[in-house]
């Protein structure tokens, strides 16, 4: 094979990876490497009767999550965790709840098992109408990956090499 036929399949290659690399990956809202798990309750003040929601984040999408709520045990079930490495647990509080009490999920996170916890307190007194500002967390946006990084590189190295094959063909073309 000639070095010319070389050179072409070589700049082939890095145009069909760069081509790859730029296409290939779109920006999603899945939890990557390295990132927490957390367990957030919608309210952490709640009174018998009301539904809670137990909300875990920065699972490992597609995996199964279990939920419990202790104190006199109340099973949550088992659930697939959405591609976005989020399951959520909706449950109504017993009458007979009073004090403090914690949500347990239990899931898989970066490749491992984890116990997430978080309390709520249960109030025997029904509130007064107030308004209460609730915490929730910060919606995942954009691709925080390196891959962008890589991106960008790969296509610089393509265009860099396109560039040095169209120098040396024209300086042969004129000597």
């Amino acid at each position: 094979m000639n070095l010319k036929r070389r050179v072409q399949l070589v700049v082939g290659a890095i145009v069909g990876v760069a081509v790859f690399a730029a296409l290939g990956s779109a920006a999603s809202a899945q939890c990557y490497p390295n990132c927490v798990a957390a367990l957030t309750i919608d309210d952490p003040t709640a009174t018998p009767g009301q539904t809670l929601t137990a909300t875990a984040t920065g699972l490992d999408p597609f995996t199964s999550a279990s939920g419990v709520v202790n104190s006199d045990p109340i099973a949550l079930g088992s659930k697939q965790v959405a591609s976005n490495g989020t399951v959520a647990f909706s449950f109504v509080v017993p009458a007979d709840y009073t004090g403090v009490h914690t949500v347990r999920v239990n899931g898989v996170s970066n490749g491992r098992a984890v116990t997430l916890t978080a309390n709520f307190t249960v109030s025997s007194v029904v509130p007064v109408a107030t308004t209460v500002a609730r915490s929730t967390p910060l919606a995942r946006t954009g691709d925080d990956s390196v891959v962008p990084l890589a991106q960008i590189g790969v296509g610089l190295l393509a265009l860099g090499g396109a560039a040095g094959y169209v120098t040396r063909r024209r300086r042969r073309t004129t000597a």
